[in-house]
């Protein structure tokens, strides 16, 4: 298990390495989901985003030298820290010209609601069809035409009982569901909370607390499943507070338009050679958190939890 996490999270960290918490979380979930093991034929990922978390997620290996942050802009303090412009929110093709990647055939469909992210996901090669819509809207999809379907994103919806029934309506009878939900007990620990006596509180948070459009306890997403006509065959617990004091504190959020600015000064031998330590840092730190058991999550302490659904044949 070890080797896997080490895999993981190698990718993840080339990926996400100015935001290397995030790397590191991308990486626990990916190993409870398991998306390795699901046949691109009749799969369906929704908010797919730029498509790079689930890529490695289902085994894709990336370039030493690509990252998510290509395209980043560089805002001013205000508009940065107000929340109000979505930085990861860009795509520039002179950005990623270098990367080419070859056909390989991991989604059958992927939707999500940012043009840009999506421009930026077909790079990959990966998915048959990528669509751009809105969860809060009916799918644009066939009844019944799923095997399998993907999301970490449904917590975005603000229309969640037309959503939740609109997946059952494409899941194919006795199709799969693997969904990472966001627990209410998350924004207990959200710098929003946790340092809700000051103001400055909501230049950390960057609005984020407003996002959350369904933050529910998980309990509750499970009456909602069960009610829509699914069985609910699993729960996985994930993300305990020290984690999320990790993610919220520690994730060089902060400074990530910077740092993505100063990289961008760096021949691509000096951006190789510092890259790769840092790679080498954060493994060697995470893992030995990882083999201690720090990450270890029980259900009464979940933040995220993972639903496995299935709709009976």
């Amino acid at each position: 298990m070890t080797n896997k996490f080490d895999s993981f999270l190698t990718e993840y960290l080339k990926a996400y390495w100015l935001r290397p918490v995030s790397a590191l979380v991308r990486t626990l979930e990916a190993m409870e989901l398991r998306l390795y093991d699901i046949p691109a034929a009749g799969s369906l990922e929704l908010g797919c985003g730029d498509g790079v978390n689930s890529y490695i997620a289902k085994g894709g290996t990336l370039p030493l030298l690509f990252d998510a942050f290509r395209s980043m802009p560089l805002p001013t303090a205000e508009q940065f820290f107000s929340g109000t412009l979505d930085v990861y929110n860009s795509f520039k093709d002179d950005a990623y010209s270098n990367f080419t990647f070859a056909p390989k055939v991991l989604w059958e469909t992927a939707l999500d609601h940012k043009q840009a992210l999506l421009d930026k996901a077909h790079l990959l090669n990966c998915h048959q069809q990528l669509i751009c819509h809105s969860f809060n809207a009916p799918l644009p999809l066939a009844s019944e035409s799923f095997n399998f379907i993907f999301s970490n994103s449904l917590y975005w919806a603000t229309n969640r009982e037309l959503l939740v029934k609109e997946i059952f309506r494409v899941l194919r009878p006795g199709g799969k569901c693997k969904f990472v939900i966001i627990n209410k007990t998350f924004a207990d620990f959200m710098t929003w909370n946790v340092l809700k006596a000051h103001e400055f509180r909501k230049y950390l948070d960057m609005g984020r607390h407003e996002h959350y459009a369904s933050l529910l306890e998980w309990s509750v997403w499970a009456n909602e499943f069960t009610d829509a006509g699914f069985a609910v065959d699993k729960i996985i617990p994930e993300f305990n507070r020290s984690l999320v004091h990790m993610q919220e504190f520690h994730d060089l959020r902060e400074i990530s338009p910077l740092t993505a600015q100063m990289t961008r000064g760096l021949s691509e031998e000096a951006l190789r050679e510092v890259k790769t330590k840092w790679i080498e840092y954060f493994l060697y730190l995470f893992g030995a958190m990882y083999r201690e058991g720090y990450f270890k999550t029980e259900m009464d302490e979940a933040n995220y939890v993972i639903f496995e659904l299935s709709r009976p044949a």
